[in-house]
């Protein structure tokens, strides 16, 4: 898929002295396998060295990959958080930190790029898998900058509802993202209806 960056993961991790970070941790608890990721929110806490304050969010090529997870790292039902049709959120033990964790199942995948290109800001285009870490076109530059901008409005009530959580983050919406996110309820009206809770 075009538009698409991938690193190294261990070495963006050396290179910015972010071998210590969380999420490398959570990464090997978890293990790596060609049928699940990681991406969002973690991802960018990574990035921005900053502790992971929001669910670990995984995604999935297929119903049964997701499946296999949910079974065998939330077995027990009673120890969930939560379970609705779009994910089921549970809490993770990695070393000494607790985390919630998010196996996603409101859409699957073909590949990251593609699991990404979902995604409706650029700051959240961010994924890691089997070593690489995969960036969307503008997503570090967008990050770097503190930049929010649309990439893709699928659950219009939940963006506008992320985008005031991440201006609380200090995060900037520009004229051009507000326009971008207009023109797109315009566009397709039906999507501003949608109750998804999006995640990331």
């Amino acid at each position: 898929m075009n538009g698409f960056h991938t690193y190294s993961f261990d070495e963006i991790a050396q290179r910015h002295d972010l071998t210590a970070h969380p999420l490398l941790e959570v990464v090997e608890h978890f293990g790596e396998a060609d049928d699940f990721w990681i991406a969002g929110g973690a991802v960018r806490a990574f990035l921005l060295n900053l502790p992971i304050s929001t669910d670990v969010d995984f995604f999935f090529r297929t119903p049964e990959a997701f499946d296999r997870f949910v079974a065998k790292h939330a077995p027990d039902k009673a120890k969930r958080l939560a379970e609705t049709e779009h994910h089921v959120t549970f809490k993770a033990t990695v070393g000494d930190k607790n985390y919630k964790v998010q196996a996603i199942r409101i859409g699957y995948y073909e590949s990251v790029e593609a699991c990404l290109d979902s995604f409706d800001f650029t700051i959240c285009q961010l994924g890691v898998h089997k070593g690489h870490l995969y960036a969307g076109q503008y997503a570090l530059w967008d990050l770097g900058r503190k930049k929010l901008a649309l990439h893709k409005l699928t659950y219009g009530a939940a963006t506008v509802r992320r985008l005031l959580k991440y201006s609380t983050q200090g995060f900037t919406a520009c004229q051009g993202c507000l326009v971008a996110i207009l023109r797109a309820v315009g566009e397709n009206p039906a999507v501003i209806n949608s109750d998804v809770q999006y995640v990331d």
